[in-house]
């Protein structure tokens, strides 16, 4: 049997409110085995359960719902309501068929950190290190991790700390799992940084040639690089309008976001 070479953080084990497949009905868990389908996060000031916490309502992750939508690997994401009340549903990715987990590790485990060291000495780099080293797939890695961040960039959301990625463990190998976590922040000026550093150099900064420039630690050409940011940017483009529709944004969180949060001009600066 293969022993996980990760320590789990004790913030791991934070209550939550979990929606079972089966009956539907609402139940506390603290890492015991059940059929949960979706973490169910309930309008309540801001208390915090699991890995999700909001300010005053469960609206507040409309614009994360819009941003959901157009990343080709994140879980099913929704808004439902209940007894007058917000309800933010999250598919599961840590569920198999019947209930059974897999394993997962956090990028801050992964890179050895605690929280304090991680947020400040965490970076991408170091973190495709490690999917390299025990990747199931340590070819594709370099690019995935890259279009991964390219996307934060471009949507504005520099929440992207190491706590916010994760990889499935399956006793011997990584593998990345679904983005999540994908919250467009609110810019008042042109100047942004991304929570991790994306070049070996220690550059963060949110701009698309900063990106390009770290190409080769990826494992990617410039080319190629400039490629990916291209199809980010034109995907987005392309969807955002039917993406708010789906999140049911009002026009005045469009306006809110849209060329500030989401593609603002300053990552085009060069």
């Amino acid at each position: 049997m293969s022993v996980c070479p990760y320590r789990l953080p004790a913030a791991a084990w934070r209550p939550r409110a979990a929606l079972t497949g089966r009956s539907g009905e609402t139940q506390p868990t603290r890492g015991e085995l059940s059929i949960e389908t979706y973490i169910e996060t309930l309008e309540s000031g801001s208390n915090r359960f699991g890995a999700i916490d909001f300010q005053e309502s469960a609206s507040d992750y409309r614009p994360r719902l819009a941003t959901a939508s157009l990343t080709c690997r994140t879980r099913n994401v929704r808004v439902i309501k209940s007894m007058g009340r917000d309800v933010l549903l999250i598919e599961r990715f840590d569920r198999l068929a019947g209930g059974q987990r897999r394993h997962v590790v956090s990028g801050l485990t992964m890179l050895g950190f605690d929280a304090l060291l991680g947020a400040r000495y965490g970076s991408y780099p170091e973190l495709l290190g490690v999917l390299r080293e025990r990747g199931l797939a340590p070819q594709d890695v370099g690019r995935k991790l890259f279009a991964r961040i390219v996307f934060n960039v471009a949507i504005g959301n520099n929440d992207d700390h190491a706590r916010n990625h994760a990889a499935f463990w399956d006793g011997q190998s990584l593998d990345l799992t679904p983005a999540f976590d994908l919250t467009p922040q609110v810019r008042s000026t042109d100047t942004s940084a991304q929570a991790m550093d994306i070049g070996r150099d220690g550059s963060r900064g949110s701009q698309f040639f900063v990106c390009v420039a770290a190409a080769a630690d990826y494992g990617l050409s410039r080319p190629d690089a400039k490629e990916i940011v291209d199809h980010i940017v034109s995907t987005i483009e392309a969807q955002w309008l039917d993406a708010a529709d789906a999140a049911g944004l009002s026009e005045a969180d469009r306006n809110a976001r849209w060329r500030r949060s989401v593609l603002n001009r300053s990552t085009f600066y060069e």
